[in-house]
């Protein structure tokens, strides 16, 4: 232990209570030095900013899925306007297997979501979560939301159109579910700048790193 003591000059006689306790408190620090540099540190800033990115990559893929899955729905909106003043059989059933098929586009859309390995529209109830010990930013939580048909709420056509309530229902169920897109659209991009804004008060160093050094 260099330097803890210090040798007193010829003829003088050294104080055991202040040798003692000089070496206890080295002693102390150097265990205090080694605990806490052997302690889990949290993960480093370079893990945490590579989750964030992760993360980042997963909501982008969510809001891609989210803005082509607003095409196939607008056009069941069409689609059902159409129905309400078609006065053929034919015709309404036509519509009716138009709109199952549009509702397939949307399953597909919303299975394929996937950013990173992680779909945050298929209903799977997986969302992310980050924690970011070390920076005093807690844990941010991404949940998943499910932009299926099902999940959007819209029902598949059980009489080709012929009832009118039918028609009626899922012209209801396809404005239920455009508010429903919005609010997703609109959750990911909050989530999203969140994330943007964690990202650039991450540290640049690990926590611990100054520990490290000190004890090295």
């Amino acid at each position: 232990m260099l330097g803890l003591f210090k040798r007193k000059p010829h003829g003088e006689t050294a104080d055991t209570g202040t040798i003692e306790a000089t070496a206890a408190a080295g002693l102390k620090r150097l265990h205090d030095l080694k605990r806490r540099k052997e302690e889990p540190q949290g993960p480093s800033a370079i893990v945490m900013r590579g989750a964030v990115v992760e993360a980042l990559k997963v909501l982008e893929a969510a809001l891609t899925a989210v803005d082509r899955i607003t095409a196939p729905l607008g056009e069941a909106h069409e689609t059902i306007d159409t129905a309400k003043g078609a006065k053929e059989s034919p015709i309404r059933a036509m519509l009716a297997d138009r709109y199952d098929d549009l509702r397939g586009q949307i399953d597909a859309t919303a299975l394929n979501a996937s950013g990173a390995g992680v779909n945050l529209l298929s209903g799977a109830r997986i969302g992310i979560e980050l924690a970011l010990e070390g920076t005093g930013q807690g844990t941010v939580a991404v949940r998943s939301i499910d932009l299926s048909a099902a999940g959007l709420g819209l029902p598949a056509p059980a009489s080709g159109f012929e009832d009118k309530d039918e028609i009626a229902r899922i012209e209801s169920a396809i404005a239920e579910a455009e508010t429903r897109l919005t609010r997703a659209a609109h959750t990911f991009v909050t989530d999203a700048a969140l994330l943007s804004r964690v990202f650039a008060t991450l540290p640049m160093k690990a926590p611990g790193a100054d520990i490290e050094n000190s004890a090295a």
